[in-house]
């Protein structure tokens, strides 16, 4: 591997690590890098969106928006991806890691009706979380994320890296996305916060064209 000075990636992108120490060192000086998990011998570094980071930001902030999260699976990356850029505390209300069920109840209040129904990994409940985390706030978008990274089962038959992302605007229905990650633990959160950010950018800008 050259060792040079490191390419920048698209938005989201994941860089299999094998090269040595001081090349790592020198990615992480650099700001390409953002976090680092070892999974058995195997080095993954999730090249941190950034640059989708800013567009979300400069998106809202332009048309003077603000976001809220609610993240579950996530457990708080996407809020520290946003945050890393620049001018993110005029567009970021702030955000709710509500991880369990109890949490969804009590911090969003979400019906826990709804949740023994349809559970937590689902569209209904990813929308619930971003309606309610939006109207908390009176924030124009509310963005959630709700999934299941493993490695154990939700005892419900869900697969293992399903995630559902929605987002909720004023005046306007409320939308959710399924998606389907594969991998360990870790890779499947990373993956879904890089999705989360891109989601929240798409939607955002489909709203204002």
């Amino acid at each position: 591997m050259k060792t040079g000075k490191p390419r920048q990636p698209e938005a989201g992108a994941f860089f299999m690590l094998n090269a040595g120490q001081e090349t790592r060192r020198r990615l992480v000086k650099s700001g390409a890098a953002g976090y680092v998990w070892i999974v058995g011998k195997e080095k993954f570094m999730l090249l941190t969106n950034e640059n989708m980071a800013a567009k979300l930001v400069k998106i809202l902030a332009e048309n003077k928006f603000t976001i809220t999260l609610a993240e579950s699976c996530t457990a708080g990356l996407v809020s520290s991806l946003l945050v890393r850029t620049p001018g993110a505390s005029s567009v970021f209300w702030g955000g709710f890691v509500t991880y369990t069920l109890e949490a969804k109840q009590r911090v969003l209040g979400i019906d826990a009706e709804m949740l023994n129904k349809y559970h937590a990994v689902s569209r209904e409940c990813a929308c619930a979380m971003a309606e309610s985390a939006r109207a908390i706030a009176d924030s124009t978008l509310g963005l959630s994320i709700t999934g299941l990274a493993g490695p154990q089962d939700d005892g419900y038959g869900t697969l293992i890296g399903t995630v559902w992302i929605a987002g909720a605007y004023s005046g306007v229905p409320t939308y959710a996305r399924l998606y389907r990650f594969k991998g360990g633990r870790n890779k499947i959160r990373a993956k879904a916060a890089a999705a989360a950010l891109r989601f929240g950018f798409d939607l955002t800008r489909h709203i204002v064209e």
